[in-house]
């Protein structure tokens, strides 16, 4: 199971922000990552939370099921191995900087040398763009200073050809010794 977490402000009723951010997200970066993910990758469900500015605690929350899952059936890699959007802000050092983790590709989505293409990068990279500019309208992708509530507004995102790892998808796996 993977959670993303990607905070927004808005002036709208979190109605229509769920409803853009499950249109938008849908039609521009779930979409792209169907033929990256194999058969077995399925995304299945997006959240939106209301936060109280002053707790930072949810307030308010709506969920939708959605389906979008993975197309291709090329080999895939163990599922700790993940893409990472990271979100570029105006902002420098630690406070301007954030990401998110999503599921690594299938097999084919890497060179020889272990690295994402050229082509995995870009379209992820392009999807994840066109969702800060097709949700724009209705709220704006922020980074959430947790400690202050203060937030630094996502102007456009990044991807590396690196591969990430999230570790803590192995925590529950039990070790088997030889």
């Amino acid at each position: 199971m993977w959670n993303c977490v990607l905070h927004s402000t808005s002036d709208l009723v979190i109605d229509t922000v769920h409803t853009q951010f499950v249109n938008q997200m849908g039609g521009d970066l779930l979409s792209a990552m169907q033929p990256l993910w194999h058969t077995t990758t399925d995304c299945n469900e997006i959240v939106t939370d209301l936060l109280d500015p002053v707790s930072g605690h949810a307030t308010d929350q709506r969920r939708t099921t959605v389906d979008y899952p993975g197309t291709s059936t090329d080999q895939m890699v163990t599922q700790g191995v993940s893409i990472v959007v990271s979100w570029v802000t105006p902002r420098p050092g630690k406070h301007g900087r954030g990401r998110i983790f999503l599921p690594g590709p299938v097999i084919t989505g890497y060179t020889a040398a272990g690295l994402f293409t050229a082509g995995t990068t870009a379209a992820v990279k392009n999807a994840a763009a066109s969702f800060l500019s097709d949700f724009g309208p209705y709220a704006t992708v922020v980074l959430l200073n947790k400690a202050t509530r203060g937030t630094t507004p996502v102007t456009d995102a990044r991807v590396s050809n690196k591969p990430s790892y999230q570790r803590r998808r192995m925590n529950k796996v039990a070790a088997v010794y030889a």
